[in-house]
This record gives structure tokens, sequence and C-alpha cells, in this order.
């Protein structure tokens, strides 16, 4: 677990186990990251640490760490009108950018090599938190407070 950008503390651990989570889980993403591959992105070793350990948990109507979903629909170099530009965004930010998940169904999420989670809300980025820790607290928090109110309901 040391290759993840954050520490899985006490409480961190109750949600994800909440979520779905347990810590042996290991995700085969490869066929997901090569379809990645052929819209454009390249996976780097934080991302494809998280993603093993995470992809495919979350409600798709609420957060979904989605590959899949996230590394098919939005193309890394190719950009129409309104959506993100990527490589622009990584010279002006100089962080590598990889898809991670979605929210709602339609904003995508994704990591940069230092950890920290970027979400664009059409071609405009918005950074869920200033650590790595923070963001991926806030992310697997949103999602347990979602599901236990879904359970409740």
């Amino acid at each position: 677990m040391s290759d993840l950008p954050f520490e899985i503390t006490d409480e961190l651990r109750t949600q994800l186990l909440a979520i779905g989570w347990s810590e042996d889980r290991r995700v085969d993403i490869s066929a997901d990251v090569a379809l990645a591959e052929k819209n454009g992105w390249q996976i780097f070793p934080l991302a494809r640490a998280v993603l093993e350990q995470f992809d495919g948990l979350g409600l798709r109507n609420n957060i979904q760490f989605n590959l899949n979903d996230v590394g098919t629909s939005w193309t890394y170099d190719i950009q129409t009108d309104g959506d993100p530009n990527f490589p622009e965004f990584e010279r002006s930010h100089q962080q590598k950018l990889y898809p991670l998940a979605v929210e709602d169904a339609w904003s995508p999420l994704f990591i940069t090599d230092s950890g920290l989670i970027v979400q664009f809300t059409d071609d405009e980025p918005h950074w869920r938190g200033l650590t790595p820790q923070k963001d991926f607290e806030d992310l697997f928090g949103q999602m347990y407070i979602y599901r236990s109110n879904k359970e409740h309901l």
C-alpha cells in the first residue's frame, strides 16, 4: 500500500470497507489501460497503484472509480469545443494526468502524477484539494456518506 499517494488511516479504512474495498483487493486494469492508451492516455505508476486498488468502487450516480468510462469518453489530445485541453493543462501545471473516476455520471476526475485529483466541468479544471491525503479523504468520505444515506432510504 506504500505506493498509494495517501495513508489509509483507521477512519479511512472504515469508510473504504463500507464502500466495498478490502485490503487484499487488486483489480486487473490491463484491458482498460489498453483502451485508454488508444485514446492517448499514458499511465504512470501512481495512477496504476490507485486504480489497481479502487477501480470499480462507487455508484454511478455519485462517484465511481471507472477507468473504462473516463479513459474512453475523454480523449487525451483531441478536443472538441468545450472539452478540456489535457496536453495544455499538463504543460501549464507541469503535472501528468490520468483518468480516475466520474462524478454524477458525467464529470471526469483525473489523478496527477503528484497524487492530486483534478475534476473537469466542461473545459474548466477544479482541484479537489491541496494534498493527496485531503483529496482522497474527501472523495472516499463523499462516497461513504452517499452509500450510507442510500442504505437508510
